[in-house]
């Protein structure tokens, strides 16, 4: 809806509309010029229920389209119409954030701290291929290897070149609230097998966003920094 309303401002610009932000034809240098749309589930408290209230729109500084002018295509939107006939079935719309204190829950905005330890509010959508499975040890180290191998893989294609310390990946969400990650699968992009909750420790503390995986423009592989727990136990 956002590219139609682009399209019909500037339509000398609808070849560059439709690869910086649909991504049909986009290559390998158009990746650091493409806006992204971030759902950001609500978290930061005990009984938050990680429905989807906000949507973040992160323009990189070389973007070609202008943030105001992809603000201006976004606000109003009718979130429930039809894709086909363009019947609008509810008032949800797009408005802009009274608030922006839900930024700091995920490392961003005015007072977020940096921080070392990041776990995945929505599971990764790892690159590669997915390990087969296997039930003897030596093929499940196997298969966690090749899963490391893929998050580190997927830090290189979000421009990240610090290697993280330790990497943790495992089907069950890090909070009681979240959901597994097979509950995210949508065939054949994204099979259950590629993807996991993932816990990343980093030597040098980092802002957000931090948003990794083949599922990064679709809300997938979202992190939130997490509280260092140093487990000291006293008998």
């Amino acid at each position: 809806a956002a590219a139609h309303r682009l399209r019909a401002a500037r339509p000398d610009r609808a070849g560059l509309i439709e690869r910086i932000w649909i991504g049909r034809g986009a290559g390998p240098a158009d990746v650091a010029l493409r806006p992204r749309l971030i759902p950001l589930p609500s978290i930061g408290f005990v009984h938050a229920d990680r429905a989807i209230r906000r949507l973040l729109l992160e323009v990189p500084p070389d973007c070609p389209l202008a943030p105001e002018e992809l603000r201006a295509a976004l606000l109003g939107i009718a979130l429930d119409a039809d894709p086909k006939t363009g019947e609008i079935r509810s008032e949800a719309r797009l408005v802009p954030a009274a608030q922006a204190a839900m930024l700091s829950h995920y490392g961003m905005g005015e007072g977020a701290r940096p921080a070392r330890l990041w776990r995945s509010v929505t599971p990764m959508a790892l690159p590669g291929r997915p390990p087969g499975p296997g039930r003897e040890g030596s093929a499940r180290l196997a298969a966690e290897a090749a899963m490391a191998s893929a998050v580190r893989q997927a830090l290189r294609h979000a421009g990240i070149d610090e290697a993280p310390l330790a990497i943790r990946l495992q089907p069950e969400p890090f909070e009681g609230r979240g959901e597994r990650a097979e509950a995210f699968a949508h065939e054949p992009r994204f099979p259950a097998a590629v993807l996991r909750h993932v816990e990343l420790r980093f030597a040098t503390p980092r802002h957000g966003p931090l948003i990794l995986g083949n599922g990064r423009w679709l809300g997938l592989g979202l992190f939130a920094p997490a509280a260092e727990d140093l487990r000291v136990l006293a008998f």
